[in-house]
This record gives C-alpha cells, structure tokens and sequence, in this order.
C-alpha cells in the first residue's frame, strides 16, 4: 500500500501547489488593484475635466446672452433714433458751413437762405446706416473680447 513516506511527499507537493496557488492569487489581487486605483484616477479626472468644460460652457451662455442683450438695446436704440427723425421728434445737428454765404435778410428774393443747413433724405439714412454698423461691430468686438477673456488661461496663446 501506501507508505507513510509516499504520503508525507503527497502531502508536502499538495502544500506546495496551495502555497503557490496563494502566492499566485496574491499578485493577481494586487495587480487588480493598482489597475482598478489607476481606473479611477482617470474617471476623476475626466469626471473634474467634464465639469470644468460645463462651468466654461455656463459661464459662456451667460455672457452671450449679456452680450446679446446689450446688442439689442443697441439695435432698439439707433431704430428708436430713426423713427424719432421720422416724425421730427429729434433732429439731427451737424456742425456745417455753407458754401455760399447766406445774406442778411436784405434780399427778399429766397425764404429757403434764412434756414439753417439741414442733412438731406438720403444723408440721413446714411447716418443711420453707420450708427447701425457701428452698433453692431461694437457689440462683436465687445463679445469677442468678453470671449477670449472667459476662456481659461491654457487655451490662450501667450
């Protein structure tokens, strides 16, 4: 049968392989580990990541909206502006010489000389035009640099 020899050397062999099957299990738990530790470093940082673009992006929709909010008073600012020289509520003043100079009220020949230098139709809508343009380039420019002004400092070119 068996000697008690043979079954001290079963014995010690099947203690050897427990021994390395926890030794094995040992470094696999900790290799899991550190994978599982470096896994969660790289969500919180995505995670950290994923909310400061959030705060950038609230942080943008409420200044264009500020942006685009004073661009419309602008707007509703020069379209007031025109329907107040529409109906002559306002007049536009210019500061201008006349070419010609305008007589004394010696000569009764023209009532048009005794008016003082008035802006026609056309320079008027002119006017308008280029408070408008104005109005709108100031608001770009203003929000553009509102902007890039917002933006976190590692997305600026130094």
């Amino acid at each position: 049968m068996l000697t008690n020899g043979y079954l001290k050397s079963i014995a010690i062999v099947l203690v050897a392989l427990l021994c390395m099957t926890v030794f094995v299990q040992h470094v696999q738990n900790t290799n899991l580990k550190e994978k599982l530790n470096t896994a969660i470093e790289v969500a919180e940082s995505v995670q950290h990541t994923v909310s400061s673009m959030q705060e950038q992006n609230q942080k943008m929709a409420k200044q264009y909206v500020k942006q685009q909010m004073e661009y419309e008073n602008a707007q509703a600012k020069v379209s007031q502006l025109e329907r107040d020289l529409a109906d002559s509520s306002k007049r536009l003043h210019v500061n201008a010489t006349c070419r010609k100079p305008v007589p004394a009220k010696s000569s009764s020949s023209s009532v048009d000389d005794e008016r003082a230098p008035e802006l026609t139709r056309d320079a008027e809508q002119s006017y308008l035009r280029l408070r408008q343009q104005i109005t709108t380039i100031t608001a770009q420019v203003n929000g553009l640099r509102s902007y890039i002004e917002a933006l976190p400092s590692e997305c600026v070119a130094k």
